[in-house]
């Protein structure tokens, strides 16, 4: 596989979530049936500072350790962090935090339904969750976010 590192594994990720989150979204809504998940608005491939529309989801690389170094070939493992965040008003901390969790949920069970990212890589693993803390943001607003972690296998050919 020559995927070239990083980049493209990110923008793999980036597809795979924006053709199918949507159509999970309502999955999720239908087997809970107590509120609706909005679409996300802004998918980022990058680590970013300032969010401008909830929801949004980040995707960017944490770490690639080399794990083997022939002549024609690299071996990594990437680590890989998606960040959900969602924004609700004063009052409806509980609501949020569950908004939160069922978007983390659906990048999940996108992510694993391929294993390899559709071919595109050797392996993806899940790697865990990670929970943000509530901000407050000015005029009563409330901003909550989530990270679901994977490595990924990788083998890339060098020139």
């Amino acid at each position: 596989m020559a995927t070239k590192f990083i980049e493209p594994i990110i923008g793999y990720i980036d597809t795979i979530l924006q053709a199918g989150m949507s159509a999970k979204l309502d999955v999720i809504d239908a087997e809970y049936g107590d509120f609706t998940l909005d679409d996300i608005q802004d998918y980022y491939q990058a680590k970013k500072i300032v969010i401008q529309n909830y929801p949004s989801i980040e995707i960017y690389p944490e770490n690639s350790p080399g794990i083997d170094f022939t002549a024609n070939s690299v071996k990594c493992e990437h680590e890989v962090a998606i960040r959900v965040h969602a924004m609700a008003y004063e009052g409806d901390e509980e609501r949020l935090m569950k908004r939160v969790f069922r978007y983390m949920r659906a990048i999940t069970e996108l992510i694993k339904a391929t294993d390899d990212l559709e071919g595109d890589v050797n392996i993806c693993q899940f790697a865990g969750h990670e929970y943000g803390d509530i901000e407050s943001l000015e005029g009563g607003a409330l901003v909550y976010n989530g990270i679901i972690h994977f490595i990924i296998d990788n083998e890339e050919t060098v020139q």
